[in-house]
């Protein structure tokens, strides 16, 4: 995909900027007061934005039926029918913490005091105890 930019304009709104394209993507419900821009490391198409207390999730899409799209991301829920919701939602960080890298939504920050703290993303908290076993068995061979 190459370089991306965030780029936050005079009136305080979002943009993901596209430098091979030239796309400036609207960054929908951009926290007027963000502080700290940050991408997943393990999906380029995910950038979180904090505000200094609450960090905000979003998905990249640069090929939709219309156009380049940003997408606040939430919690997902499946119904015992089967339909599929998901409500944009921010999550809080604790006081004084600051997000420096996120991997698979595990949020590592760094507190006032120096001290490191991972949190998971809600929009991550899908994985299961079965599946967090597996990574482990996976990462001691």
């Amino acid at each position: 995909m190459g370089t991306r930019l965030v780029v936050v304009d005079a009136a305080n709104e979002g943009f993901m900027f596209n430098p091979i394209t030239s796309d400036f993507t609207p960054i929908p419900e951009f926290p007027t007061n963000s502080s700290n821009v940050l991408w997943d490391n393990s999906d380029k198409n995910i950038v979180m934005v904090y505000d200094g207390s609450m960090l905000h999730t979003y998905v990249y899409a640069p090929i939709t039926i219309r156009g380049p799209m940003m997408m606040k991301l939430g919690p997902l829920e499946i119904a015992g029918d089967g339909s599929v919701s998901m409500q944009p939602q921010s999550f809080p960080l604790e006081s004084g913490w600051v997000p420096i890298l996120s991997h698979n939504g595990e949020i590592t920050c760094q507190s006032s005091s120096g001290q490191l703290h991972t949190v998971t993303s809600p929009t991550y908290d899908h994985n299961d105890e079965k599946e967090r076993k597996n990574r482990e068995r996976q990462l001691l061979r």
